[in-house]
């Protein structure tokens, strides 16, 4: 997978990192954490708020 097609995003509950690639954000209706279970919705709010963060944990590692 290249990194220039992926990113990493956090669980909302217990903030097990998550790697997805952008085609991957097209096609899930859902993502569910590997650790705890919770599902997060890839409707259009969630989807935004995914990728704030998503952008958010790029800028800190730069």
């Amino acid at each position: 997978m290249d990194d220039s097609d992926s990113f990493e995003i956090q669980c909302q509950k217990c903030g097990t990192p998550e790697r997805l690639t952008f085609s991957e954000m097209k096609t899930r209706e859902s993502i569910q954490c590997t650790r705890c279970g919770a599902i997060r919705g890839m409707g259009k709010e969630n989807l935004l708020e995914t990728c704030r963060e998503a952008a958010k944990t790029m800028r800190q590692r730069l």
